[in-house]
């Protein structure tokens, strides 16, 4: 989402997205990402309720390039904005934190936890956890001689152990911990592959059979190379959206971009048997695969999208399902099977099928014609109009000239010289 910001912060957008955070956390976890000049200028790290009542914050970060500029404030208040009904938990503050926390004028005081009594909010927070985080906070402001708000906070300085306490019965640790099943659910992983040329305009072909498309990308990167856990691609999600919005923030973290057009790729696993699950965490509403070892996956299917156009998603649904594997953390991890099935390099023994040599220009064809007939008419009208050369006048002959003198030959018995 764009605002009216003040010219520092001219073409920025706001975005909020999933963040693999905690696995273990009662909440599922978002962030709101800042973007300036098509680069992460700083994120906003939070758990969000179910019910959108309560949230707490993990971490706020600005890139270094983009300090100074009244980010770090411009992204919380838009979090307040986006969920104007929530209890809001900052939690305890680092260093930085607590200067940043004293300079910034909270618009919604009334919405912080430790501005209010643990009977407004104890049902979502831990009340002796939060007791811990005010007088981790309330030591870190008196070390460096800090405000920090102190006016705001609920009975400020007081000895609260014994009130917190008191309220910690309310708290409902079990709202939102159902996790996600991988045998019971189809899940989702991404992966960004850069291809060549040709590969590319022939997976991204409006015109070519989808299920085509995502064989010839799958004999492209190999059956047994689908991600394994990674920073921002590898987790297995319960939703595709999710899997697409973790292939944008590889590219949107990455030091170095990838190289453009990339393609965004998105693999729907089957629930897997229940009785070969590997080692594995489960959140809310993501999985991700911690055994060093391969995982067999079933595919039901495979969607894939261009950096250069993110806007047009190409989907194929497989008839039968379509067996492939996580690849292993390492070589020497690799199961017997996965041996017997793949190569070193991961791709399928036994199966190989050439990448689409479709012409260079295939898709351009009509284009091609249309401009060779163009070129065509335009040479005819200008022979047709062209006006005729003259002819240049005869040259005079020119006077006989003596042969050359034959040149000696070899010389043989009895010849003259």
């Amino acid at each position: 989402m764009s605002f009216p910001w003040p010219r520092r912060l001219e073409g920025l957008e706001l975005i909020v997205t999933g963040w693999k955070g905690d696995p273990l956390h009662r909440w599922s976890g978002h962030q709101l990402i800042a973007v300036m000049r098509e680069q992460a200028a700083g994120h906003v790290e939070f758990y969000l309720h179910p019910d959108n009542l309560a949230l707490e914050v993990g971490l706020l970060e600005v890139a270094p390039g983009f300090r100074g500029l009244g980010l770090a404030s411009t992204m919380m208040d838009r979090l307040l904005e986006l969920y104007p009904d929530a209890w809001i938990n900052h939690g305890h503050r680092s260093p930085d934190g607590a200067h940043w926390w004293d300079r910034y004028r909270d618009p919604a005081p009334q919405r912080n936890i430790h501005n209010r009594p643990p009977a407004h909010w104890a049902r979502y927070f831990h009340s002796p956890s939060v007791a811990a985080d005010r007088a981790s906070n309330r030591g870190r402001n008196k070390w460096y001689d800090l405000d920090g708000h102190k006016a705001d906070e609920y009975r400020y300085g007081e000895r609260l152990e014994e009130e917190y306490q008191q309220h910690a019965h309310a708290f409902e640790p079990g709202a939102g911990t159902l996790r996600a099943d991988p045998t019971r659910l189809h899940l989702y992983a991404a992966q960004v592959v850069v291809l060549p040329p040709g590969v590319h305009r022939y997976v991204h072909h409006p015109a070519r059979d989808p299920a085509e498309r995502a064989r010839v990308l799958l004999e492209h990167i190999g059956h047994g190379n689908l991600p394994r856990r990674g920073d921002y691609t590898g987790c297995w999600n319960t939703r595709k959206q999710a899997a697409f919005a973790d292939a944008w923030l590889s590219g949107l973290f990455q030091d170095v971009p990838f190289a453009s057009p990339a393609t965004h790729l998105v693999y729907q696993g089957r629930p897997l048997d229940g009785q070969s699950l590997p080692e594995h965490v489960a959140s809310i509403d993501w999985v991700e695969y911690t055994d060093a070892e391969d995982v067999s996956i079933d595919l039901a299917g495979m969607a894939w999208r261009s950096t250069a156009d993110l806007t047009t998603v190409h989907h194929a649904v497989f008839d039968s399902p379509c067996l492939a594997a996580i690849a292993p953390e390492a070589p020497q991890d690799a199961s017997p099977q996965y041996r017997a099935r793949y190569d070193e390099l991961g791709m399928l023994r036994g199966s190989f099928t050439p990448s689409p040599t479709a012409e260079p220009f295939e898709d351009r064809s009509d284009e091609i014609r249309d401009k060779a007939q163009k070129i065509i008419r335009a040479s005819a009208r200008r022979s047709a109009g062209a006006a005729p050369r003259p002819t240049p006048p005869a040259a005079k002959p020119s006077p006989p000239t003596a042969p050359p003198p034959p040149a000696p030959g070899p010389q043989h018995p009895g010849q003259r010289l």
